[in-house]
C-alpha cells in the first residue's frame, strides 16, 4: 500500500499490510509513523523526480513483508491499549469527584 492518508495507515497496520507513506498536509502520518516504530520514514509526495526512490522502497518493504507484517501486528495491538489506557485515565479524569468539585464552582 502507498498512501498519504493517516487512516490509511491506521487501517494497513490493523490488518498487518505495510505500506509506504507519504507526506500529507498534516503532522499526523509523520507522528503516526514515529510512534509505530516503522522502518520506513514518510516519504516526500509523489513527482517525477522522487519516482525512482519510491519504486526502490517499495521493492525494499515487499522483500521484507513478512518480517514487517508481523511488526505491524504486534505494534498495531500495543498502540490500541495505549489509545485505550489515555482514554480511560480521561473519562475517569473527568468523572472524578475532583474535577465535578472544581467545575460546580
Amino acid at each position: 500500500l502507498i498512501t498519504d492518508r493517516y487512516h490509511g495507515m491506521i487501517f494497513a497496520t490493523q490488518m498487518g499490510t505495510p505500506f509506504l507513506p507519504l507526506a500529507s498536509t498534516t503532522h499526523k502520518s509523520t507522528g503516526y509513523v514515529a510512534d509505530l516504530g516503522y522502518p520506513v520514514n514518510v516519504q516526500p509526495a509523489l513527482s517525477h523526480d522522487s519516482l525512482q526512490d519510491i519504486v526502490k522502497l517499495v521493492g525494499e518493504i515487499l522483500e521484507r513483508r513478512k518480517e514487517i507484517a508481523g511488526d505491524l501486528v504486534q505494534k498495531g495491538v500495543l498502540l490500541k491499549m495505549r489509545v485505550y489506557e489515555t482514554y480511560e485515565s480521561l473519562i475517569d479524569t473527568l468523572f472524578s469527584e475532583d474535577w465535578e468539585s472544581e467545575s460546580s464552582e
